[in-house]
């Protein structure tokens, strides 16, 4: 009877250690978020009205490029003011401007090695001093902390992911994006943005959050970026930011000095 009672005892806590433990292998981890799904429509929207709230931004960064040639390591100064203008100065080590980008949002201006271009400013142009082909709309969120989407894209389709809620969104030509974001502070942690044709135009990872307490969204530090058309990874680490400044419409565009002609993208 002794004998039984014993292996009776030390079953049950083996069952026990074996509940234990399996309830903290699926708490850990693979843990699901248990809150219901918001519509897609209201998320977006409260999204975009939380992002609204940060005007424009001036940052430096060190930007780190890896392709097939090697890496490349430069600094620059970065600045984004809603809702499509933007301003990028790569710097040399001795921090001598190496080159300039402007752009209010439809045209571009390049200054690089003496020469001043103007063009368009689609994502192939914006690509040749900060390589991340993004549409003007795009950058500026980007930079600001909100959805990196342009405004045309509507949400369509929500879905929980792991511990992310993950948003679908199309557009009228065909483009679509996934963004996946964490819903205790709504911050967008991933975001995947294809063209017409279903291909891959770049791949986000957003990381090391902090609030700026001017009731904008809070901003990653860290932005890694995969551009897949091109065997791209690029990193962009925000080492200085201020937000809420008066900045001068004039510095998002580019006069030729006296002799220069600008030559066209």
């Amino acid at each position: 009877m002794w004998l039984w009672r014993s292996e009776c005892v030390r079953y049950t806590f083996l069952i026990s250690l074996c509940v234990l433990f399996g309830a903290c292998a699926s708490t850990q981890g693979g843990a699901k978020i248990s809150r219901p799904l918001p519509k897609p429509s209201v998320l977006m929207a409260k999204l975009r009205e939380r992002s609204a709230a940060r005007h424009n931004l001036r940052a430096l960064g060190r930007v780190t490029v890896f392709s097939t040639e090697g890496r490349l390591r430069l600094k620059a100064v970065l600045v984004a003011q809603r809702p499509r203008s933007f301003r990028m100065e790569t710097l040399s080590p001795f921090e001598q401007p190496i080159d300039v980008m402007a752009s209010g949002g439809e045209h571009l201006w390049l200054l690089t090695k003496g020469k001043l271009f103007v063009g368009p400013a689609t994502p192939e142009n914006i690509a040749r001093v900060l390589p991340l082909p993004l549409q003007s709309e795009e950058l500026v969120e980007l930079l600001l902390g909100g959805p990196p989407v342009a405004r045309d894209l509507e949400p369509s389709d929500i879905r929980v992911d792991g511990r992310q809620w993950l948003l679908a969104l199309r557009g009228k030509n065909g483009d679509h994006a996934n963004l996946w974001i964490q819903p205790e502070q709504l911050n967008v942690v991933r975001a995947e943005l294809m063209d017409g044709a279903g291909n891959m135009r770049i791949q986000l990872k957003l990381e090391d959050f902090r609030d700026l307490g001017d009731g904008g969204p809070q901003l990653p530090n860290l932005v890694r970026a995969r551009v897949p058309p091109r065997s791209l990874d690029v990193r962009v680490r925000l080492l200085e930011t201020t937000v809420g400044e008066d900045i001068a419409l004039s510095i998002f565009s580019l006069e030729p000095e006296d002799g220069i002609v600008a030559e066209p993208l």
